[in-house]
């Protein structure tokens, strides 16, 4: 009898809580843009060392550069990401205003981006480097513990 109460009660509780995280569009101002050619730091930008990340095979790579974030405020912060790959010429992305930035790779094709804008919000996209184009670009809140 008390499992079936405390299998109940959890239960309740599980339904109150709700999903963990939600999606929309809110911060679509700070999802990433695609550019024609490779995008250039202004002069004198303070910049984290970059960060290259391989496909699985290694048919590809994705490196980002980004500003200090120790000294550029998180609202000012810029990524630029460079995709070079066995599919074709490179791709060029770049963003602003977050406090976080982390790519891998989902294969050898599809490219994962997620920025954390802050402590429960963050954007995530998911680009296809054979066809170049977007599939996902989303904004997720977690719920606050």
């Amino acid at each position: 009898m008390r499992l079936l109460i405390l299998l109940a009660l959890t239960s309740v509780a599980a339904a109150q809580l709700g999903p963990p995280a939600t999606y929309d569009k809110s911060f679509s101002d700070r999802y990433c843009v695609v550019t024609p050619e490779e995008p250039r730091f202004a002069k004198n930008t303070p910049l984290e060392p970059a960060v290259v990340v391989r496909s699985p095979i290694g048919s590809s790579t994705a490196r980002v550069v980004r500003t200090d974030g120790t000294k550029i405020p998180y609202e000012d912060a810029e990524a630029h990401i460079t995709v070079e790959s066995a599919f074709g010429e490179p791709v060029y992305f770049q963003s602003e205003g977050f406090r976080t930035v982390d790519v891998q790779w989902i294969g050898e094709r599809f490219l994962f981006i997620r920025k954390g804008l802050g402590r429960i919000v963050a954007v995530e996209e998911i680009y296809d480097i054979v066809d170049r184009e977007w599939l996902v670009q989303q904004t997720v809140s977690y719920k606050a513990p």
